[in-house]
């Protein structure tokens, strides 16, 4: 993919947008989101966890993150 230089913001070209009320629109996110949740299932159970530090939280972020990680080398 080329890169692409502008001096300004006016040179930029309009960004891509849906029409959220376009059925196709709604259809094509729909099918993301289900195709996500397919190859991706949440890990984490919903709800809110307390921890007593920071360095908790952040091993059990890196314990789900592994967790995941594996489940999709594993397909």
């Amino acid at each position: 993919m080329p890169v692409v230089k502008h001096r300004s913001v006016e040179e930029l070209p309009p960004p891509r947008r849906g029409d959220a009320g376009d059925p196709t629109y709604v259809a094509i996110v729909r099918a993301l989101w289900t195709r996500t949740m397919l190859l991706t299932p949440p890990c984490a159970a919903p709800g809110v966890r307390r921890f007593r530090s920071i360095s908790e939280a952040q091993q059990a972020r890196e314990a789900l993150e592994h967790e995941r990680t594996q489940r999709l080398r594993a397909r």
